[in-house]
């Protein structure tokens, strides 16, 4: 016999189980039937439409039976909520552990590469002239800003630490310049031992000659005014800028070690030159010019009818500077007699 006839113990739609329905692009997918509330309720709602039950009449958590429906629902509840969480599993979208995507990439025959720790590069920085070495698991860690945590990490590998690597410049690709460009005051030598054997070599107040063989153009004559260096590097500069616009990596440099004068030390400054000039009485015309007597120079003197040549000079290759001296000794060739002057 059907108590039930008119249908107005029914609930207006079922409590469990739940419609599902999710839409597309989700990070989480509901898939849960029913909760611990909705399990409950629709078995008390069961009740009224058991024969058998009808005589229960009580609602209330302390009668055993309705405690027994209690702890039904209470494992529904958990068997739901663990089914939601392997339906979440089962797409690359929504699962949260690795290896339902390790399982899933299977599937297409793609294997994942293993975890890997956060890695940082340090830098150490030392006093001056201090030296040490950083042994392999050395622990540092970040300096936390507000609400942070310090970041802990280890050394890796060990490193002999300098001072002198505190800071390393970093420079562009090589670009080629005229060291002896017409302005320039100063110039690198190229790194090597004959570099640094000419910058022990030379001191302020040393001069250097500037010349080409056979161009025909005006020797330079140069004063050191320091020997510096610069990091790895050795910059020569000297008192004034360079004159002339024709010396090149090509040119040669000497530096001078001796100087002294044709006909000797005591020789005048300057001298008598006749010209043929109608003009002037007697037909001649004597003009006073000075004269530079100083071997140092190879062209002629400017004025001066002599000519010289000399090898009180140390020779330096341009582009390396190089400290090979020329061979003690001395020659000059004119048209008189000449003395050694002293220094």
């Amino acid at each position: 016999m059907n108590l039930n006839t008119c249908g107005c113990c029914e609930p207006v739609s079922g409590l469990t189980p739940l419609t599902i329905e999710n839409r597309p692009g989700l990070s989480a997918i509901a898939y849960r039937i029913g909760t611990y509330t909705s399990f409950r309720q629709a078995m008390l709602q069961a009740i009224a439409g058991t024969p058998e039950l009808a005589a229960l009449k009580t609602r209330l958590s302390d009668d055993y039976a309705i405690t027994i429906l209690e702890l039904w629902a209470t494992v529904a509840d958990i068997l739901t909520f663990y089914q939601e969480q392997i339906a979440n599993e089962g797409f690359l979208r929504t699962a949260r552990l690795r290896d339902s995507v390790l399982r899933m990439a299977r599937l297409i025959d793609y294997q994942l590469g293993p975890g890997a720790a956060a890695t940082t590069l340090l830098a150490f920085t030392l006093e001056k002239n201090a030296q040490t070495k950083v042994p392999v698991g050395l622990r540092v860690q970040s300096v936390p800003g507000q609400d942070e945590k310090p970041q802990k990490f280890e050394t890796l590998e060990a490193i002999a630490a300098d001072a002198r690597l505190n800071r390393l410049r970093i420079v562009p690709a090589p670009v080629g310049v005229n060291p002896l460009a017409k302005g320039n005051t100063e110039a690198f030598l190229v790194p090597g031992a004959e570099a640094l054997a000419v910058a022990e070599a030379l001191a302020p107040g040393d001069h250097v000659v500037l010349f080409d063989v056979g161009a025909g153009v005006p020797i330079e004559e140069l004063e050191v005014r320091e020997v510096r260096l610069d990091h790895d590097q050795i910059i020569l500069a000297w008192t004034t800028p360079i004159q002339s616009a024709v010396w090149n990596v090509m040119s040669s440099a000497f530096n001078v070690k001796r100087t002294f004068r044709l006909f000797g030390y005591n020789a005048p400054a300057s001298f008598m030159k006749p010209t043929v000039d109608k003009s002037v009485a007697g037909g001649i015309r004597w003009d006073l010019l000075s004269a530079s007597y100083d071997c140092r120079w190879v062209s002629s003197c400017p004025g001066c009818p002599l000519r010289g040549h000399h090898r009180w000079i140390a020779p330096v290759s341009l582009h390396r500077w190089s400290a090979e001296q020329a061979r003690d000794g001395h020659s000059c060739e004119s048209d008189g007699q000449y003395s050694r002057s002293p220094q």
